[in-house]
């Protein structure tokens, strides 16, 4: 009975050293994690809202053309009123890279080069964009020129149309609700790949553009209000000698017998042997009439039109236009518009932008270093601990690039007791 006494007695002093000793582990290990703890009057690692100054939004809008053609044809299409979108900071982008296009007073104007159905992204951000070259276009207020076709112009209406074939148009006119269309201004906007002319007045105002390349020249009438408007013009055009609107407007022209017919279309195509002109009244069928009287020929037009009257010319200078030309025939539609949100990569991988920022951040203290890696670079800024007591702390965020797409790359943030 007594050594069991002492048995137990030895058991509860061994119990009470070991709980002595945990004690004591546990007291040691605070104050050991307290003395080489980070001293700073913030938290480590950072929070996600502390790099904010490090991120940037890219507005991004989706739009689609559903249209008849396969070759290249203007579009042009009003954005949303709620847009507000300049030409320097957007960038029309498609699946096969960056789009020439103009973007003036909530007007898009562009090439589509789809089959059936193009889908494009505007995409607007604080960056400025480099304009896209390729075939130099001229021009000014009186005259829009490529390295085939030059519009002559008078107020920024199409006075007559010269190809290197000769003329193909001339001795235009024009008028709204009856009164002849005249304008109090004038401008140009004249781009490597593209050039516009303007024109307006207190009711209407007129744009033509031409593109680089190509023997479009796409024009439209534009109303300031919603009301309809009555629209007529006239053209006189040269000795073609066969004309097709559909099937049974057609024929051969001869221009030495005076004739009239009449008729409605949206489009009309003049042809000969080694030349051609196309004329088309995007949307809007018109009543028409094409006439020859003492050897001239002539085509007038009557319409009416709410907000916008499109008009476009395409002069050929072989004999590829047919019946079977494709008059372009098109719908633009907006989709989804997306404010995104990522970081800036001309701040976080900008060496001297980073270094401003860990300066910021870690008050001054010398006891920061950040590394960042993206596309097998990596950038490094702040100073190198000399011992082992190092905490870092690796972020992988979502790098916003300014077509709107997005890559990834890694934070690390280092801190270290001196």
């Amino acid at each position: 009975m007594l050594r069991l006494n002492s048995k137990r007695g030895f058991l509860q002093v061994d119990s009470i050293v070991s709980m002595s000793l945990f004690f004591l582990f546990v007291i040691w290990l605070f104050i050991f994690v307290r003395n080489y703890e980070i001293s700073r009057p913030y938290d480590f690692p950072p929070s996600l809202s502390d790099l904010d100054s490090l991120k940037w939004t890219v507005n991004k809008l989706f739009v689609v053309v559903d249209s008849n053609t396969n070759g290249s044809f203007p579009i042009i299409v009003r954005l949303p009123s709620f847009l507000n979108f300049s030409q320097n900071h957007t960038l029309l982008v498609s699946n096969q890279g960056s789009v020439p296009f103009i973007l003036e007073d909530g007007m898009l104007v562009f090439l589509d080069n789809s089959s059936s159905k193009g889908y494009y992204h505007l995409i607007n951000s604080p960056d400025q964009y480099s304009s896209l070259m390729f075939k130099q276009v001229v021009g000014n207020t009186t005259y829009l020129s490529t390295q085939s076709v030059r519009s002559e112009l008078d107020n920024s209406l199409p006075v007559s149309i010269i190809s290197s074939r000769g003329v193909a148009m001339f001795n235009s006119s024009f008028r709204v609700n009856t009164a002849p269309l005249t304008f109090n201004n004038s401008s140009i906007v004249n781009l490597p790949y593209l050039s516009a002319v303007k024109s307006s007045n207190y009711d209407v105002e007129n744009s033509c553009y031409t593109f680089g390349g190509h023997n479009w020249l796409a024009c439209s009438v534009t109303s300031n209000d919603e009301f309809p408007h009555y629209i007529s013009a006239k053209f006189y055009i040269a000795n073609f000698s066969e004309f097709y609107a559909d099937d049974s407007h057609s024929g051969k022209l001869n221009i030495s017998t005076d004739f009239c017919y009449n008729f409605s279309t949206s489009h009309i195509l003049f042809v000969d042997k080694s030349r051609g002109l196309s004329f088309e009244m995007i949307f809007t069928p018109s009543n028409v009439s094409l006439c020859s009287q003492d050897n001239t020929l002539s085509l007038s037009l009557n319409s009416f039109f709410n907000s916008q009257f499109k008009y476009l010319f395409y002069v050929d200078n072989s004999n590829l236009l047919t019946p079977e030309f494709e008059f372009p025939n098109y719908q633009v539609r907006f989709g989804s518009f997306r404010v995104l949100s990522g970081m800036d990569p001309n701040k976080i991988i900008n060496e001297s932008i980073l270094k401003s920022w860990l300066e910021n951040y870690s008050s001054g203290s010398e006891n920061f270093g950040v590394s960042v890696f993206y596309n097998g670079t990596l950038i490094s800024v702040g100073n190198s601990s000399t011992n082992n007591d190092v905490y870092s702390k690796i972020y992988y965020l979502p790098l916003l690039l300014d077509n709107g797409s997005f890559s990834s790359l890694s934070f690390t943030l280092r801190a270290w007791r001196s």
